[in-house]
C-alpha cells in the first residue's frame, strides 16, 4: 500500500508535467502557427509522449515486474531527448525546413537513439529492481554494464550537439542567435533543476522526497523554449540572466539577514510557548527594512557580473540623451548628436532620422547629400508609418515574423528590407507621429530585444518633444532673422521700446537718420533719442494711444532733417500692453522736392499772373490816363478837379490792394505753429462776418462737436482762411440762405466722394466742413478753384482761395471740395490733431 501510494504521488507529478507540456505547445501554436512548426512542435510532442507514457506505466507500477517495465520504458523514451534537441536546433537554423528533410538530416542520431533505447530492454541494462521495505522510499534499480554505455551515449551526443550548437550560434545573427541562446538556457536550466532534485538534495539530506519532482524540470525547459520561440517582443538572454542572478542573490541575502536576526533576538529575548514569537517578528521587520536598499545594489552587482552580455547601457544612454535633448536647440545639430548617440549605444553603423514635412517623412540625419546615397523618404500613408503611428512599440524586422502574418506586416517587412534597416521606431509627440528613426543591423549580431525596444521607445518620445522644441526655436530664429532683414531694408526708421522705456529695436534707417550706433542705443532709455521721437514714444507708452502722421524737424549734428512720425502700441498674445513702436520717414528730400515743385509752379503761373495783373491794373490805369489827359483842358473846372481827385485815389487804392494780394500769394507769411483750439478760431471768424450774415439773413448752423480740437496752427493766418471761406459762401447765397459749419474727428464723407484732393489727409485728424446753399460751382471749374486769378465773381481778384490754400499747406492740412450747380458747395479742411492733446 505504501509502495502504491508512492507511485501514485510520482505519477501525479508526471500527469501535471505532461498536461503543462501540452498546454505550452498549444499556446505556442495558437500564438503563431508558423513559428510553432517542425522541430519545435516535434520537441513538445516527444516530451508529452515521453512523460505521458511514463505516467501511464507509473500509475499501475505496484509489483517488481511493473517497476522494471516502467524503468525500461522511461529509459527508452529518454534516449530520444538528444535527437529531439538536435532537431530543434536544425529547425531554428532553417525555419522553413520540411519534417521529412529534418528527419533525414538527423537520421544517424535517430538510429543511434533507437539502438540505445532498445538496449534498455536487455538484461545488460537493467538487472533487477529492489522493492522498498520502508514507507516513504522508492524502488532502487540495479544496472548492468549497458547502463554505462547508456550514460556515455548521453555524454557524447550532448557534447557533439553542444559543439554543433556553439558553431551554429557563432555564425548566426539576429533572432536566430537569440532563439539558440534560449535553447541553451532552457537546457541548462532543466539540467540544473534535475541535478538538484535528483542528486544534490538527496545526497545532502539523505532523503529522496525531491526525486519525484525531477520531471518538473521539463516544464522550465519547455517554458523557456516557448518564450524564445513564440513571444513577439523577445528579451535578451543576458538581461534575463542578470535579473535571475539578482533575485537569487537577493533571496540568499535576505535569508541570511533573517537567520542572523532571528538567532540574535532569540538569544536576548526570553520566550514562552504561550507568548507571541517576537524574534520572528523583529527578524521580519529587519528583512523588510533591508529589502529596498539591497535590491538596487544587488541589481548593479549582477550587472557587473554579466557585463560582457549586457546589450545596452540603459541609464547612461538615457542620461546622455536627456543632456543632448535639453542642451541643443537647432534641429540639425540635435539630430546629428542624437543619431551619433544611438549608433554608439546600440552598436550599429547606420541610423537614419526622418522628420515629417508635408505628406512625407524626409531624411534629416544623416544629411541627404552626406554619403551620396539617395535620401530616404517614407510617405505618411504607407503601412510602416500607419503602424508606427498607431502602436508605441518599435518595429523590428526580424521579430515581425514572430507575429501573426498579415498583408500589412508583410508589406512593412518588405519595406524595411528595401531600406536596409532592422528596426523602425516612431518619434511621437502628443499622440502624433512626428518622425521615424531607422536603425541598421547591430554589429554584434544581436537583435533589438524587449529591453532595447523599451529604451528606443523612451528615446523616441523624448526626441519627439525635442524636435518640436527645435522646430519652434528654428521658426523663432528664422522669423527673427527675417524680421531683422526686413527692418534693416526698410526705407523707414523703426524704433521699439518696452514698458520700462528701454529701446529694443533700432533698425538701420533709424541709425542713418539719427546717426546713432545701435550697439550703444539698444537697451538704453528712450531719453537718448531726439526730442520729437522721444516725446511721441513717451506719450504713447504713458497713455497707450497711437500718434499718426506728424511732421517734425530733427536736429542732428547741426543738420536739420524733416521726418514724418507715427507711433503705435504693441500688445502680447494675451493682449497685454508690452511697449510702443515708432515709425518715421525722412522727408527732407521730399520737402525740398515739394518746394522745388512749388517754385516751378509759381514760375509756370507767371504768365497767368501777368495776364491777371494786366487785366486788373489796366482798368484803373485807363481811367487815370483819361482823366490825366483831360486835366489840362478842364483844370479850371472845380467839379472836374474834385471828380478827378476822387477817382484817381480810388483807382490807386485798387491797384495797391491788387499788388498786396499778389505779394501775399507770392510770398506768404511763415506760419507760427503752436497748439490752438480750432473751435475758438472758428467762433472768432464767425463773429467777424456776423454783420454780413445778418444783412443777408443767412442762418448759421454750428455743429462743433469734435471731442478733441487742439491743432498746431497760427490763429492769425487761420482767421484769414476761414473768413475767406465764409465770405465766399455768403457771396454765393441769396437772402435766407443756410451756412453749416461742422467738426468731427477723422474725415467725413466728403473725402470719400467726388472731391478735388489737394494733399494726403493725416491719419489722426479733425475735419471742418463748411457747407452753403448757394449757386454752386460748375463741375468743370472745381479743379481750378484754388488757382490764382481764377474767379467767377464780378470784381473779384481770384487770389483769396489761392492764398488760403497756401496757408493750409503750411498747416499740413488737406482740402476737399464738392459742389453742384443750384445745390450749393461743401468745403472740407482736414487738420492733424496735436498728439499730446489727443492722448490726454
Amino acid at each position: 500500500y505504501k509502495r502504491s501510494t508512492r507511485m501514485i504521488s510520482t505519477s501525479t507529478v508526471l500527469i501535471f508535467t505532461a498536461a503543462a507540456n501540452f498546454l505550452i505547445g498549444l499556446l505556442v501554436y495558437l500564438n503563431n502557427p508558423k513559428r510553432a512548426q517542425n522541430g519545435q512542435l516535434l520537441l513538445f510532442s516527444v516530451n508529452v509522449s515521453v512523460w505521458g507514457l511514463a505516467m501511464a506505466n507509473g500509475i499501475s507500477a505496484q509489483t517488481q515486474a511493473q517497476v522494471e517495465w516502467y524503468i525500461r520504458i522511461t529509459s527508452y523514451l529518454a534516449a530520444l531527448i538528444p535527437v529531439t534537441f538536435y532537431m530543434l536546433c536544425l529547425a531554428i537554423d532553417e525555419p522553413g525546413i520540411r519534417p521529412r528533410t529534418l528527419i533525414i538530416k538527423a537520421r544517424h542520431l535517430l538510429v543511434l537513439s533507437q539502438v540505445i533505447g532498445l538496449l534498455s530492454f536487455t538484461p545488460y541494462y537493467l538487472q533487477a529492481a529492489v522493492m522498498p521495505h520502508a514507507p516513504g522510499q522508492i524502488a532502487e534499480a540495479r544496472y548492468g554494464w549497458a547502463f554505462g554505455l547508456y550514460n556515455i551515449y548521453f555524454l557524447v551526443t550532448f557534447g557533439w550537439i553542444l559543439f554543433r550548437f556553439t558553431s551554429l550560434m557563432r555564425r548566426s545573427t539576429g533572432v536566430k542567435r537569440q532563439e539558440l541562446q534560449y535553447v541553451v538556457l532552457g537546457f541548462s536550466t532543466t539540467l540544473l533543476i534535475a541535478l538538484t532534485t535528483q542528486i544534490l538534495i538527496p545526497s545532502l539530506t539523505g532523503s529522496s522526497k525531491t526525486q519525484p519532482f525531477g520531471p518538473l524540470s521539463i516544464l522550465a525547459m519547455n517554458g523557456i523554449f516557448a518564450y524564445g520561440i513564440a513571444t513577439e517582443r523577445i528579451m535578451g538572454v543576458g538581461h534575463i540572466l542578470r535579473r535571475i542572478t539578482a533575485y537569487l542573490i537577493l533571496i540568499v541575502y535576505l535569508g541570511l539577514i533573517y537567520t542572523v536576526s532571528w538567532y540574535f533576538f532569540s538569544a536576548i529575548i526570553p520566550t514562552a510557548p504561550d507568548i507571541f514569537p517576537l524574534p520572528h517578528l523583529l527578524a521580519a521587520i529587519i528583512v523588510a527594512l533591508s529589502l529596498a536598499p539591497a535590491h538596487g545594489r544587488l541589481q548593479q552587482f549582477a550587472n557587473r557580473l554579466f557585463i560582457n552580455v549586457q546589450s545596452v547601457a540603459v541609464e547612461p544612454t538615457l542620461q546622455e540623451a536627456n543632456r543632448i535633448l535639453q542642451s541643443v536647440a537647432r534641429l540639425d545639430s540635435l539630430l546629428s548628436q542624437f543619431g551619433a548617440l544611438i549608433e554608439r549605444a546600440f552598436g550599429t553603423d547606420r541610423v537614419v532620422l526622418l522628420v515629417r514635412r508635408g505628406e512625407a517623412y524626409e531624411q534629416f540625419y544623416p544629411p541627404p547629400d552626406a554619403d551620396g546615397a539617395a535620401p530616404v523618404r517614407v510617405m505618411h500613408d504607407t503601412p510602416l508609418a500607419a503602424l508606427l503611428a498607431a502602436e508605441p512599440d518599435p518595429l523590428v524586422n526580424e521579430l515581425i515574423t514572430r507575429r501573426r502574418p498579415t498583408p500589412e506586416l508583410l508589406e512593412i517587412s518588405r519595406q524595411l528590407d528595401e531600406l536596409g534597416v532592422s528596426a523602425a521606431v516612431g518619434i511621437h509627440y502628443k499622440e502624433y507621429l512626428d518622425g521615424i528613426m531607422l536603425l541598421g543591423p547591430r554589429l554584434s549580431g544581436r537583435i533589438y530585444g524587449a529591453t532595447e525596444q523599451d529604451v528606443l521607445r523612451l528615446l523616441g518620445n523624448q526626441l519627439g518633444v525635442a524636435i518640436e522644441n527645435a522646430k519652434l526655436y528654428t521658426e523663432v530664429q528664422d522669423a527673427k532673422i527675417y524680421n531683422n532683414i526686413l527692418l534693416d531694408n526698410l526705407d523707414s526708421g523703426v524704433i521699439a521700446a518696452n514698458r520700462e522705456r528701454k529701446i529694443t529695436v533700432f533698425n538701420r534707417e533709424a541709425q542713418r537718420i539719427m546717426e546713432l550706433d545701435p550697439e550703444t542705443t539698444v537697451g538704453q532709455a528712450i531719453d537718448v533719442l531726439p526730442h520729437p521721437i522721444r516725446q511721441a514714444l513717451d506719450a504713447t507708452l504713458r497713455h497707450q494711444r497711437p500718434v499718426r502722421e506728424h511732421d517734425h524737424s530733427v536736429n542732428v549734428d547741426d543738420t536739420t532733417r524733416n521726418i514724418r512720425l507715427s507711433t503705435t502700441t504693441v500688445h502680447s498674445y494675451q493682449n497685454d500692453f508690452i511697449g510702443a513702436l515708432a515709425v518715421f520717414h525722412d522727408t527732407t528730400r521730399m520737402k525740398a522736392l515739394e518746394e522745388q515743385v512749388r517754385r516751378h509752379d509759381r514760375l509756370a503761373s507767371i504768365g497767368t499772373l501777368s495776364a491777371g495783373m494786366a487785366h486788373e491794373i489796366k482798368n484803373p490805369l485807363v481811367s487815370i490816363k483819361t482823366f490825366t489827359e483831360l486835366l489840362p483842358e478842364r483844370y479850371t473846372d472845380p467839379e472836374f478837379r474834385e471828380k478827378f481827385s476822387t477817382l484817381v485815389g480810388a483807382e490807386v487804392r485798387r491797384i495797391d490792394r491788387i499788388v498786396n494780394q499778389l505779394l501775399r500769394f507770392a510770398r506768404p507769411a511763415k506760419a507760427n505753429l503752436a497748439p490752438n483750439s480750432l473751435h475758438r478760431i472758428i467762433e472768432e471768424c464767425l463773429s467777424i462776418v456776423d454783420q454780413q450774415l445778418i444783412k443777408k439773413d443767412i442762418r448759421v448752423i454750428r455743429n462743433l462737436h469734435a471731442p478733441h480740437d487742439c491743432i498746431d496752427g497760427d490763429p492769425n493766418l487761420l482767421q484769414q482762411v476761414f473768413i475767406n471761406f465764409f465770405l465766399n459762401a455768403i457771396d454765393s447765397m441769396d437772402r435766407h440762405g443756410r451756412l453749416t459749419i461742422r467738426t468731427q474727428e477723422g474725415s467725413s464723407s466728403v473725402a470719400d466722394g467726388d472731391v478735388a484732393l489737394r494733399q494726403k489727409p493725416p491719419k489722426q485728424s479733425i475735419s471742418v466742413t463748411i457747407a452753403d446753399t448757394g449757386i454752386g460751382i460748375p463741375e468743370s471749374d472745381i479743379p481750378h478753384v484754388f488757382d490764382p486769378f481764377f474767379t467767377t465773381k464780378d470784381g473779384g481778384t481770384g487770389l483769396g482761395l489761392a492764398v488760403a490754400h497756401g496757408i493750409l499747406a503750411e498747416h499740413h492740412a488737406a482740402t476737399y471740395v464738392r459742389s453742384r450747380v443750384g445745390e450749393g458747395t461743401v468745403f472740407e479742411i482736414v487738420f492733424p490733431l496735436h498728439y499730446e492733446k489727443v492722448v490726454a
